[in-house]
């Protein structure tokens, strides 16, 4: 209800709506959306009236019966595949900002600097302002302490051009550096006429450098084994979406307690807060896209390579043929992966704690990695690359990727790439009393906690001796349980970790 004449500039934003929206407000269709995973935003002003307003949805959601995206959602779920959801799954809230405003903001670490681009709407030839702020580290969620009470020890000024965008350079004096032992965080706050935002960045860099055992992963020049976790992101009373905020914070510290300093984010995207909680408590994230495409032929795809990777893991990804394995032949459905896999970039591109995006996962959806790994470097080439996560390896992006499950687990050489294991694992056991069903699906099935904790151990065991041969990184299947899937070091309910010792046992 407005309470009197709307003024200035009213906008809605949806974290995500799965899959088809259209958004009516008073009757009047005023946006629409296609994606179940990203956020987007719609102006609301011309169709606001003073007194009662009716916003409605309409939303239609085909699963995988089409391309779309869809994640481990499945309409007959089973197995490694999720029950699927449809709607409203993240936060949506409505802005108030003034006829011309702060449209988008981009921060780019740059040594000791920081680049920051800003886009305004209605501002064109304007001034913008941003200031720096020292940097902080907390152990809360509220952001509002980056720039209140802080020493501002930076600052700039850039006029906006005839298309609103503005650019300019901050230096850091006694720069420190962003790491998962120091989460350091700046805060930014940025000014155009009467918008103002609040914003952080860190500064940190991830490359790829040639060491003693080979090429490495680094973090600010030198090398960083990252011992990461699948992170699914699913909860028993809500699927997808967190039941609180504590929920996120939860699976993120229970994972660095464990010695964890990596989540891969899998065929998923989470709300901006994820990520902002893993850049405040250091937690670097590899960041998975999210899988389409049409039907898959499962043997074919996954359970052959998983078993025989050097006679079925060696296929190209380039033919009509390839497309057809890998459910991308309809040519809509490669342009909709190209155009979320830039909007994925663009929405979460300000995250200190992404350090790498994953673009295809054991196949599903797989085309042309060696060229899509180029267009996502020139988007962002602050980032590091994994083409193909698992096999169907066609030599692209920074890392050679291999999925271990069953095999002993051993480094590969390559001439030009850092090497992880970024799959392995995912032991299950079912945990009586805080299971989803009665159902088991993993990879080796473990009858007591004993002997889970003592296959675990020994796992990380073996990955930690390979470092000194060349493993630049690890990923153990996974933060917790999912429906079937009982491989996790959490239980689905996160009761308890099943890794720790216990009186359950």
């Amino acid at each position: 209800r407005m309470e009197e004449e709307p003024k200035g500039r009213w906008l809605l934003h949806f974290g995500a709506v799965d899959q088809h929206c259209r958004v009516y407000l008073n009757g009047t269709e005023i946006g629409r959306h296609t994606g179940g995973y990203l956020p987007f935003t719609i102006e609301m002003t011309k169709a606001l009236r003073e007194g009662d307003n009716v916003l409605e949805l309409s939303v239609r959601d085909v699963s995988e019966s089409s391309f779309y995206t869809r994640g481990k959602q499945k309409i007959a779920r089973g197995g490694m595949f999720y029950t699927a959801q449809s709607g409203i799954w993240q936060t949506v809230w409505m802005e108030h900002v003034p006829d011309s405003y702060i449209r988008n903001v981009k921060i780019v670490p740059d040594g000791d600097a920081f680049r920051i681009d800003v886009w305004t709407h209605g501002t064109a030839a304007a001034d913008v302002a941003a200031e720096l702020f020292e940097p902080v580290i907390y152990a809360d969620g509220d952001a509002s302490k980056l720039c209140a009470g802080q020493n501002q020890i930076g600052s700039g000024v850039a006029h906006a051009d005839e298309k609103g965008h503005a650019r300019m350079l901050i230096r850091a004096a006694n720069p420190k550096r962003w790491s998962p032992d120091e989460p350091w965080l700046y805060g930014i706050r940025i000014e155009c006429g009467d918008d103002t935002v609040y914003s952080y960045g860190a500064l940190r860099e991830v490359s790829v450098g040639l060491e003693e055992g080979g090429y490495r992963l680094c973090l600010n020049g030198k090398p960083c084994f990252m011992n990461g976790v699948l992170d699914q992101g699913y909860w028993p009373e809500s699927l997808m979406t967190p039941p609180a905020d504590e929920a996120l914070i939860h699976d993120i510290t229970e994972m660095k307690r464990l010695g964890f300093n990596m989540l891969r984010k899998h065929c998923k995207l989470e709300a901006d807060r994820f990520y902002f909680h893993c850049d405040r408590l250091g937690m670097l994230v590899w960041q998975d896209m999210v899988n389409g495409g049409s039907g898959y032929n499962m043997p074919r795809l996954c359970y052959l390579p998983t078993f025989f990777p050097k006679a079925f893991g060696q296929k190209t990804d380039t033919t009509a043929w390839d497309y057809r394995r890998t459910g991308r032949q309809n040519p809509n459905s490669r342009k909709l992966w190209l155009r979320e896999s830039r909007a994925t970039v663009l929405a979460l591109r300000n995250h200190p704690s992404i350090v790498l995006w994953g673009l295809f996962n054991e196949g599903w959806g797989q085309f042309d990695s060696a060229a899509n790994a180029e267009r996502i470097r020139a988007l962002d080439p602050t980032r590091l690359i994994d083409a193909a996560s698992g096999w169907f390896d066609q030599g692209a992006g920074d890392l050679r990727s291999v999925h271990n499950y069953f095999r002993k687990l051993e480094v590969e050489e390559d001439s030009s790439r850092a090497f992880g294991i970024t799959e392995y694992g995912g032991f299950s056991l079912l945990a009586e009393g805080n299971a989803w069903n009665e159902e088991v699906y993993g990879y080796g099935m473990m009858q007591t906690f004993e002997q889970l904790r003592e296959r675990y151990e020994t796992a990380q065991a073996e990955i930690r001796a390979l470092v000194p041969a060349g493993l630049s990184a690890a990923v153990y299947t996974q933060v917790s349980d999912i429906e079937d899937e009982c491989n996790g070091l959490l239980t689905y309910d996160r009761e308890y970790c099943k890794v720790d010792s216990s009186e359950s046992d």
